[in-house]
């Protein structure tokens, strides 16, 4: 098994035990993605699309706001992840997606919306749920995937 840890995951990964993803085979699994920067900003977030948070261990953050904002980002990471590993999103075999409970329906159809827009020809199965527990203050909604090569 090989672990996938771009630039962007590196100092989080080290600091908090936290492995992006692995591949096995001809398949790479993600751990749940949540929209926060940590040092690589990408070019379509401006600041006023995200919020300064603060983790003890790596210091400032920035995390999407609102549930668009940081689909956006996750998507952004989990393309990188999978190209990391020699994937695309047209490799997904599989979806996670987890919103925070306080996240009401008018916030979350917006956000599928930009996740499966990421999909050119097939949106892979996927499975929503709701979480209690965020990866981070700020953090609305989470997503892991598959993928086969």
């Amino acid at each position: 098994m090989d672990v996938i840890i771009t630039p962007e995951f590196k100092d989080f990964s080290r600091e908090y035990q936290f492995t992006p993803a692995v591949k096995k085979g001809n398949f790479i699994y993600t751990s749940a993605i949540f929209g926060s920067v940590f040092n690589d900003k990408p070019d379509f977030i401006d600041e006023k699309a995200v919020e300064e948070s603060h983790l003890s261990k790596i210091g400032k953050i920035l995390i999407g706001k609102g549930s668009v904002n940081q689909s956006r980002i996750i998507m952004y990471h989990l393309e990188k992840l999978l190209k990391s590993g020699g994937a695309s999103l047209a490799d997904i075999v599989g979806l996670n997606i987890w919103f925070m409970h306080s996240v009401k329906k008018t916030e979350m159809i917006p956000a599928l919306q930009v996740i499966k827009s990421k999909f050119k020809n097939v949106i892979p199965p996927y499975t929503l749920g709701r979480m209690d527990f965020p990866a981070l203050k700020g953090v609305v909604l989470q997503v892991s995937a598959v993928a086969q090569i």
